[in-house]
């Protein structure tokens, strides 16, 4: 990932675990999970997008969410990328396997 001088992360607790989302005013570059114990609260201006993706996290762990669209600001080779694409593709609630995707 390429690091970008106004990247923010924020932390959001999940059913599942603590994600850290990490992005700026031009999309969402990561989301991961981070160790509750080391989550820190973010500090400065939250892009609207990074707001946006906690409120669809927090759909989708209610159930009345099974789609996303947020603005994804991808840095990866041609080939990541192309498989970031294919991933998208996938309906929800449909399982791939990695020849699949291939």
């Amino acid at each position: 990932m390429m690091t970008d001088a106004h990247l923010i992360t924020i932390h959001t607790t999940t059913d599942i675990g603590t994600l850290a989302i990490s992005g700026s005013e031009r999309g969402i570059q990561a989301v991961g999970f981070v160790d509750e114990e080391h989550s820190v609260p973010s500090t400065g201006d939250v892009p609207d997008v990074l707001r946006a993706a906690v409120e669809q996290l927090d759909a989708y762990f209610a159930g009345q969410r099974t789609t996303f669209d947020l603005l994804l600001d991808w840095h990866g080779t041609a080939f990541e990328q192309r498989v970031w694409t294919a991933l998208l593709e996938i309906p929800f609630g449909e399982t791939r396997t990695y020849g699949q995707v291939a």
